[in-house]
């Protein structure tokens, strides 16, 4: 891969990040729901925030064995980037920068060492992390009768 080739896939991302936007939120499943774009590196995260008097409010996502999401659950807390959370929410996330990823900080930076590595890697678009926050909320839905021992 040449520098005019990788100038040309960054130029084509950016568009497609500027035509995307940096944040999409909605409710499904009765949660709210959001999508943020990390600013430096390009990628995209998904949250679910489920209320007080869900059974994983306040619990670890690392202890959670029964939800299958994108490179799997790696958040969990009240707050969100950008303050965008709502009160009395506890949020779980994933985010889309997994070694099979791709971000526009990978293509700035791509050299042909890095470019054999990332070569299958590919972009989880907004509407693919969308779908995946959808299902994300209705696992979360899903085990809303589960009890929880702490």
């Amino acid at each position: 891969m040449n520098a005019d080739m990788i100038a040309q896939a960054v130029g084509q991302m950016k568009a497609l990040m500027a035509e995307e936007g940096d944040v999409r939120e909605f409710e499904h499943e009765g949660y709210h729901c959001l999508i943020l774009r990390n600013p430096e590196a390009g990628f995209l995260s998904g949250y679910v925030g489920v209320p007080s008097t869900h059974p994983y409010y306040d619990v670890d996502h690392a202890t959670l064995e029964d939800v299958e999401i994108h490179g799997g659950l790696q958040y969990s807390e009240p707050q969100v980037g950008g303050g965008r959370q709502r009160p009395d929410r506890w949020y779980f996330g994933f985010d889309c920068n997994q070694f099979d990823d791709l971000c526009l900080k990978d293509l700035v930076t791509m050299d042909i060492i890095s470019f054999g590595v990332k070569r299958s890697a590919s972009y989880k678009s907004i509407a693919y992390v969308e779908t995946e926050v959808r299902h994300l909320a209705e696992q979360l839905k899903a085990a809303e009768h589960k009890r929880v021992y702490r």
